[in-house]
């Protein structure tokens, strides 16, 4: 495993406290009640992870050792941003049933762009809303925005699945930050950030971040015009820069690597390597 320390002090919390991100699991569980064509599609994507990793290990082994590190080390909370699962199969969602009971922590999740698409349907705002609902048991009543406060710290997580954001995640936040509490924002995909674009570019050939620039942008590219941000989009990814005193990190997954970068001078984006690497972040917050 490949567990990264992120340290960050946080003004008047009420004690240390500890949350481990974990991102990109992609786990490929599927049986046979499924259709033919998932099964191997389970089959050919769990042999892809495990050959990309390095070490022969499947995302399963991977997760289950993430599992096996929660049990030992205790964290105050658990952070999942998304693509845990890589398509929403019978075996996959039970099994993520199970590992929120196995972790016996707080666990807060965001979905991801791979967790409620089947590989043979369309990755669409109409798919997203036939599938989302198999999650409900993990998230929040809204299911794209969600809300908690831990030791005196708010932390709010905004499902850009998608590459947007919307008007109603805007007004969560401004709400949250009506508390006057110190904000951790968790998101599936990374804010964009300048120094990240050529690692993104070089691994992806694509700049998936969102609030890209259009610069950055091929609009041939049949990929690119899902990455033009919206209006939403840009005043939330303003707002976060402007509320920079009181939002004390923002932390994504999506693009497989690790990534530590500033936002502003005061406020970090870091990005955690995928699960299914054996990778995970743990951040101990620390009173001033």
């Amino acid at each position: 495993m490949r567990i990264e320390q992120t340290k960050i002090i946080v003004p008047n919390i009420t004690k240390i406290t500890r949350l481990l991100h974990i991102t990109d699991a992609h786990l490929c569980y599927v049986d046979s009640r499924e259709e033919a064509r998932l099964q191997k599609h389970g089959v050919r994507r769990r042999a892809n992870f495990t050959a990309e990793n390095g070490r022969g290990v499947s995302p399963e082994e991977a997760f289950t050792a993430l599992l096996s590190y929660i049990q030992k080390s205790k964290p105050d909370g658990i952070v999942m941003t998304g693509d845990i699962i890589d398509f929403p199969s019978r075996k996959n969602l039970e099994y993520l049933g199970e590992a929120f009971r196995q972790m016996r922590v707080p666990v807060f999740y965001m979905v991801g762009n791979h967790d409620y698409a089947p590989p043979h349907e369309e990755e669409s705002l109409e798919t997203k809303r036939k599938y989302l609902p198999l999650f409900r048991r993990f998230l929040s009543g809204d299911f794209t925005i969600d809300v908690k406060e831990m030791n005196g710290l708010m932390l709010v997580g905004l499902d850009n699945s998608r590459n947007q954001f919307s008007e109603e995640q805007l007004r969560a936040l401004e709400e949250a930050a009506a508390k006057q509490l110190p904000m951790l924002l968790f998101f599936h995909v990374p804010l964009f950030v300048e120094s990240l674009l050529p690692d993104v570019l070089g691994k992806w050939k694509s700049p998936l971040m969102c609030g890209c620039p259009m610069q950055c942008l091929d609009l041939s590219h049949p990929y690119h015009p899902f990455l033009v941000p919206e209006g939403a989009t840009l005043r939330i990814c303003d707002w976060i820069r402007a509320h920079d005193a009181q939002v004390k990190a923002v932390v994504a997954g999506h693009i497989h690597m690790s990534h530590e970068d500033a936002l502003t001078p005061r406020l970090n984006q870091y990005v955690t390597n995928a699960a299914y690497y054996g990778a995970a972040r743990e951040f101990v917050l620390t009173p001033a």
